[in-house]
């Protein structure tokens, strides 16, 4: 039997914020603005779940979204709530999109989840115009942590470069995570399911599987916005 996204689980679908992310659509809002997001630009969002932040970016901005996820049943669930926005089922490998069509990608909490980080940015480095934004919330492990499972903020830093992008603003949103945890914990999730989500071997560890030595004190909440060069 096919094991359950935990995106899909209860305690995430009945948030009260429904984008499903550390710091919500206030963060989404916020990163928006540092990022110069305008109306008529098309913006992807990456691992987009209900499709919540494409909703509020083209509600708010007046942006061209685009949503894609791995959950054909967030998908369903999106559409339901958000009757024409467009929401595309993604395999999480070459991203369906045109060379230099896009403005601007948002990636909020999908990296730790569907890893293959390299090759994600260099789609994204791809897909992007000359002068697009990308911008990452990303939990990452914190400095002094030790867990092989996650990359650390300057490990994805240097990816980006790697991939061509230059890094134009970095924040700290740790206490985003802390609230977001505490809120499912409230919801009925227990320590083990959420130590698990919090790294990148959620879903690829057995259910049930605790990740030993991983605590969220050892985890931070980073936003990174990065350019590609014109």
């Amino acid at each position: 039997m096919e094991r359950k996204n935990i995106y899909e689980s209860e305690p995430f679908l009945t948030l009260p914020d429904t984008s499903m992310h550390p710091g919500g659509l206030r963060l989404t809002a916020r990163a928006a603005r540092l990022a110069g997001i305008k109306e008529g630009m098309t913006v992807a969002d990456i691992g987009c779940g209900t499709g919540a932040s494409a909703a509020f970016l083209q509600r708010t901005l007046g942006v061209r979204a685009i949503g894609l996820d791995l959950s054909n049943e967030l998908i369903a669930r999106g559409l339901k709530e958000n009757p024409g926005l467009r929401l595309l089922h993604w395999d999480c490998k070459s991203l369906p999109f045109e060379d230099g069509s896009l403005d601007a990608a948002f990636c909020e909490c999908t990296l730790s989840v569907i890893g293959g980080h390299a090759s994600l940015f260099q789609e994204l480095a791809r897909a992007l115009s000359p002068g697009g934004i990308l911008v990452i919330s990303e939990v990452c492990l914190a400095p002094n942590a030790q867990y092989s499972g996650l990359h650390r903020e300057e490990e994805l830093v240097f990816l980006l470069q790697k991939a061509g992008f230059t890094v134009t603003h970095r924040e700290d949103h740790t206490n985003a995570l802390k609230t977001f945890a505490a809120e499912l914990s409230l919801r009925g999730m227990d320590q083990g399911a959420l130590g698990a989500l919090l790294c990148s071997s959620c879903f690829g560890a057995p259910p049930g599987k605790k990740t030993p030595g991983l605590r969220l004190r050892d985890l931070k909440y980073a936003l990174i916005i990065a350019e590609k060069p014109h």
